[in-house]
């Protein structure tokens, strides 16, 4: 019982900084890039689907999730294709082949091409952000209930 708890309490911590130093690397990233941003619009050439295993009040539900795939051309006449990180649910997605969509690229290169809307440029790496702060309260939460059966064991 205590190795368990204890290799919980570091593997906990562990992942929740890395979780924190990466995301808040990312924002940081994006915070300075984002004046450089250059908006245009692309076309949602395709559609990624993945579909994950949730439980919801006891039951195994399915969740699925379209992610879509955009082709855009830049500034210099370049065309590029990207999958975008955030999406929507549902049986159907509200994205369709063909759909114009606004975006943001850096000419640079230093970040990846977004949807232009909130979730598209702030979302994934705050998730990162919340996901290491659980990660650590989990870990404070093992040596909370666990600390003194693992010292005095």
């Amino acid at each position: 019982m205590r190795f368990i708890a204890l290799t919980m309490m570091v593997v906990f911590s562990f992942s929740g900084v890395i979780f924190l130093i990466v995301s808040i690397r990312e924002l940081v990233r994006r915070i300075v890039r984002r004046r450089h941003f250059i908006r245009t619009d692309g076309i949602i050439v395709g559609m990624r689907t993945k579909t994950l295993r949730t439980t919801r009040r006891g039951r195994l539900k399915p969740t699925i999730m379209h992610f879509p795939v955009i082709r855009f051309t830049m500034q210099t006449g370049e065309s590029v294709t990207f999958n975008s990180e955030t999406g929507d649910t549902g049986p159907k997605s509200g994205y369709a082949q063909g759909q114009r969509l606004e975006i943001l690229y850096d000419p640079k290169g230093e970040l990846g091409p977004m949807l232009s809307t909130w979730s598209g440029v702030w979302l994934p790496n705050l998730m990162g952000v919340v996901a290491g702060i659980i990660f650590l309260l989990g870990a404070f939460l093992i040596y909370w209930a666990f600390w003194e059966r693992i010292i005095h064991t």
